[in-house]
């Protein structure tokens, strides 16, 4: 158990406190059961954990219930937004307390407070439920016993203690007693219960610091579901456990068709927990051959949970407007099915039907895949009365009747399993519909900005980024079509009918900064239109923020518009509810000679959540010129301006010099992962060459730190090149070496990937390189529309510890293959394909042309990724799944 310099990490100055201060770090509050890490989030009535020095004098652990609220005397105490926490135990260094019951959900603030002295405040998110499992440490398997099954029905229960404690200082809740060892097998008709916290409130209430009364019925506040490899769980049961404090007993029997090594969700509410149940070894493929009808297959859609069904669809038929021959594969039970109708887009309207075309929406925590497919009668607009349902676990289909005409089929929000559809008469208001294709309910939606978008003479838009708040408000930053009149910019904000309900001018001498566009060969500016950054405010902030410079470039600033929305001080009548909306903007400039970065196409600046600040890239002078990789040059920066939204002041944190001289950081290559900001070196010698050293900036502490890239390898400067695994805060990259390409086009970057991957802790600040099999020669990164719908042809299998890549064998024997990586062992794996598999991208037709869409998806949720698998001629053959 390690916690690095995430938490872990304490100023010299806070080591010359007194003895009896308490000592944290924002980082210091993680989830005290799955151990998420800041800004992590924790149910009301769940376990947190607070790590530091000089917490306590010694480890006291509480003795009886209810917990108390103090420890040790002088008292230790943890004071959640100034109520007292109850306490499992204290000591020196962690101390594990439940949020009590009271606790308003949204953003609270923990202070660990010893005889009287208090700690820094330390930030995290409080929710009405937010389950985690309680898993064997450093496994993705539940703590499970098992109550019964087939396999010895005499036996009984495997035992009748507590399966688990919660927890010493540096460990996460372990497991005791006879709990099922991590990697024991499980089969259909096993019983077996698990243990989780954060659950949610029950009927009755429990009070803090108490385990449930024994003999008590609990009922749960929030619906319970479990899935077992996406196959729905009959009856699951969640009980209030009677000895530990704040821990929920599940118990259910694994399903027909499911058993050991399969991902198993349980879902509370909106909100899922997962875990793999049963012995995890190198990775295998399933395969499916495909019939003759799916030849021309072209897209590949999954469900949320369930991995081993597929749906294949061809491109779209241009005159009929669908998707014919669909086919479904279900891997269990080894069968094909061909559906007759033909589906309409479930977004039919879209502005871009290349991005957003497709025939399947997924229900969210569901194995459930739903189409539109054409009415029974004749609609006006595309709407449709009839919508399709494919249950993945019982293998069927249904087509249902819509009470009325719909133009749009989304998920649920917020987790949940329903479906919703756009009506036709142009409202926005979406109707919230079950599995049977019954009205549950509505949701207000909004009609969508109109593309281009335009109010009167300001047609182009001018900042990049999306500013929406609660009740379908966007606000949009507009100027007249013309560059030079920049100046003439305004905010304007539309309700959610898309109808512009109020707008604010820029401070008097200020206009949004207008980065410099790319030229082509000819030099004529090309892409869009050049875009300042925007961003709306962090939860509960009804403001947004755009980068801005003088009109005279002798500063930059970061404007704030800040929105009143209905029951502020009249101004304008808003179209949706008739009452008034306002908005007001300020000027924070930035220091004396620090400016934006201003030399790529957007100033790039970053969301910090734990400070709630905004990292702007910044410069010592106003630079305003493009900078061409391909001239080998770079878009650096020597600082950050630092924007805090709650106190709206500004500062600046300068690269700290390096051997080679001052420090820079590539502003091409940056990202955000878990508060930390990561950048490529600045002061390479050749721009499109691969950075072998990253600059990571801790949002906690406001410091600089590096990491030198392993073996020669680097990070490609394009941002499609990099995968981030946020509850890690690992970042996957192509491992990529050697120097730029000179071809016909000019200058290009070294072929990505073609030393393998990289796995960038920050915050333990390591790289490990994963190297590529023998016979292998590069990665195959996929195209941006791919990346755009999250289906990355290499990245992270959280929940498995498993690295993945599609990569391209040399022209002889030629072909690609998919390669695995355990990240704690290093160890490669090549996927086998079937007899005859040559690619699993399909390759060149003989007569030559452009590239085929890849038969790709990816699922981070379900552990799981799905490929096609191709011969030599380019003939698709059968579809693959690696699952656990």
């Amino acid at each position: 158990m390690h916690f690095s310099r995430q938490i872990l990490t304490f100023t010299a100055a806070a080591v010359l406190l007194g003895a009896n201060e308490p000592q944290t770090t924002l980082r210091s509050v993680v989830n005290g059961v799955s151990f998420q890490p800041a800004l992590a989030t924790v149910a009301r009535g769940g376990i947190l954990a607070v790590f530091g020095e000089e917490l306590a004098s010694a480890y006291t652990v509480a003795e009886g219930l209810p917990l108390p609220v103090s420890l040790e005397d002088p008292a230790v105490e943890v004071l959640i937004n100034g109520v007292a926490a109850p306490l499992f135990f204290v000591s020196p260094t962690q101390i594990n307390a439940q949020v009590p019951w009271e606790i308003e959900p949204g953003r609270a603030e923990v202070v660990v407070r010893r005889g009287g002295t208090d700690s820094a405040t330390m930030p995290v998110v409080v929710a009405d439920a937010a389950l985690s499992l309680i898993r064997h440490d450093g496994s993705s398997a539940p703590i499970a016993q098992r109550v019964a099954g087939p396999q010895d029905p005499a036996a009984g229960p495997a035992s009748e203690s507590p399966a688990l404690e919660l927890g010493s200082p540096g460990s996460r809740p372990a497991a005791t007693g006879e709990a099922l060892d991590p990697s024991a097998a499980v089969a259909a008709g096993d019983s077996i219960v698990l243990f989780a916290t954060g659950a949610g409130e029950t009927t009755p209430s429990i009070a803090n610091g108490n385990a449930g009364a024994s003999g008590e019925a609990y009922a749960l506040a929030t619906p319970q579901r479990a899935y077992f490899g996406g196959i729905p769980v009959g009856n699951p049961t969640a009980e209030v456990s009677s000895e530990l404090v704040g821990v929920y007993m599940l118990t259910l029997t694994v399903p027909e068709l499911a058993g050991s090594t399969e991902v198993f969700h349980w879902v509370s509410g909106g909100q899922a927990s997962a875990g793999v149940l049963g012995p995890v070894a190198a990775p295998t493929a399933r395969y499916l051959a495909v019939p003759e009808a799916a030849a021309a297959a072209e897209r590949i859609d999954r469900s949320d949970l369930n991995p081993y069904f597929v749906a294949l669809a061809p491109a779209i038929d241009e005159a009929e407007g669908c998707y014919a021959g669909v086919q479904l594969l279900d891997f269990r039970r080894d069968s094909t099915t061909s559906l007759a109708e033909c589906l309409l887009p479930s977004f039919q309207n879209a502005s871009d039907p290349a991005r957003f075309y497709r025939p399947f929406e997924a229900a969210n925590n569901s194995g459930v895949l739903a189409a539109l497919v054409p009415p029974e009668d004749d609609l006006e607009g595309g709407a449709t009365n009839r919508m399709l349902l494919v249950d993945s676990a019982a293998g069927s289909t249904a087509t249902v009747s819509l009470a009325r005409a719909a133009v749009r089929l989304q998920p649920g929000e917020q987790g949940s399993r329903d479906l919703r559809l756009e009506r036709s008469d142009g409202t926005g208001v979406r109707d919230v519909v079950d599995f049977s294709g019954t009205a549950v309910g509505d949701s207000d939606g909004l009609v969508l900005l109109p593309s281009p978008l335009e109010s009167g003479e300001l047609t182009r838009v001018v900042a990049q980024g999306n500013a929406n708040f609660a009740g379908g408000y966007r606000l949009r930053f507009l100027a007249p079509e013309s560059v030079e009149e920049v100046a003439s910019a305004r905010a304007i904000l539309f309700d959610r009918f898309a109808a512009p309900v109020a707008q604010a001018v820029f401070p008097d001498g200020w206009a949004p900064i207008a980065p410099p566009r790319r030229l082509n060969a000819q030099g004529n500016p090309v892409g869009g239109s050049s875009l300042a950054p925007v961003t709306a405010g962090f939860a509960g902030n009804t403001t947004a923020y755009v980068v801005a410079r003088k009109t005279d470039g002798s500063q930059d600033a970061v404007v704030a518009f800040s929105v009143g929305l209905p029951d502020e001080e009249p101004a304008q009548a808003d179209s949706t509810t008739g009452q008034s909306v306002t908005i007001s903007a300020s000027v924070t400039p930035f220091p004396a000679g620090s400016f934006a970065a201003n030399c790529h196409v957007q100033v790039r600046w970053q969301r910090i959540p734990l400070t709630q600040t905004i990292a702007v890239a910044g410069a010592g002078e106003a630079l305003n010129e493009f900078a061409d990789p391909r001239a080998g040059n770079l878009c650096a920066s020597d600082r950050l301006v630092l924007f805090d939204t709650r106190t709206a002041e500004v500062r600046t944190v300068s690269v700290p010099s390096t051997d080679a001289g001052a420090g820079r950081l590539d502003v091409a290559l940056k990202g955000a992962l878990s508060s930390y900001l990561y950048f490529g070196d600045g002061v390479r010698e050749t721009a499109f060459r691969a950075s072998e050293k990253l600059h990571v900036f801790d949002g906690a502490s406001e410091t600089f730190s590096e990491i030198d890239l392993p073996d020669g390898t680097g990070v490609p400067f394009n941002n499609f090149l990099t995968q981030q695994v946020s509850a890690s805060g690992r970042l996957i990259a192509l491992a990529t070496g050697g120097n730029p390409r000179t071809t016909g086009r000019g200058t290009l970057p070294p072929y990505p990937g073609n030393r393998g991957l990289l796995v960038v802790d920050l915050p333990d600040g390591t790289a490990t390189h994963l190297t590529l099999p023998e016979g292998l020669q590069r990665a195959i990164p996929g195209t941006n529309r791919m990346v755009q719908d999250g289906r990355r042809m290499f990245g992270m299998i959280p929940l498995l510890g498993r690295v993945f890549g599609v990569f391209r064998r040399p022209n002889n024997p030629g072909g690609s293959a998919v390669v695995t990586w355990d990240v704690a062992t290093g160890t490669a794996t090549e996927i086998a394909l079937p007899e005859n598999g040559y690619s699993v991208v399909q390759p060149f037709s003989t007569g030559g042309g452009g590239s085929a869409p890849f038969l790709w998806d990816y699922s981070a949720r379900t552990a799981s990724f799905a490929f096609g698998v191709y011969d030599q001629s380019g003939s698709l053959l059968s579809i693959g799944i690696v699952g656990p």
